[in-house]
């Protein structure tokens, strides 16, 4: 037995419009760019699951981005949402990158 899921795509925009756009009844934000602050994965995200509603926020995030995981993992913290272990993993290992270059600059 399979189940389907139709998904009507509603709209697709850029980081210009996730301040203030306020889409009723959106359960799905897919961030194909990873926000490089918290502030703006916060209102990325926040676009989903308003007034009670359930919704999802996906996020695409490489290794060259690694710095962003930081801010990405203090919002699903603040949001007792569970970080995965890839996401800590990938922040980890920027932060002993970044430390073996401040030891090495001395």
């Amino acid at each position: 037995m399979f189940t389907v899921y139709i998904l009507l795509l509603n709209q697709i925009a850029t980081s210009v419009a996730a301040r203030g756009l306020d889409v009723k009844h959106l359960i799905l934000v897919v961030n194909y760019d990873c926000p490089n602050h918290h502030e703006d994965y916060i209102h990325r995200c926040g676009r989903t699951g308003r007034a009670g509603n359930k919704g999802f926020a996906y996020t695409f995030i490489t290794p060259d981005q690694q710095r962003a995981a930081g801010d990405i993992i203090k919002a699903m913290e603040q949001s007792e949402t569970p970080v995965p272990v890839e996401l800590q993993t990938l922040w980890d290992q920027y932060k002993s990158k970044l430390a073996a270059v401040n030891l090495a600059e001395g």
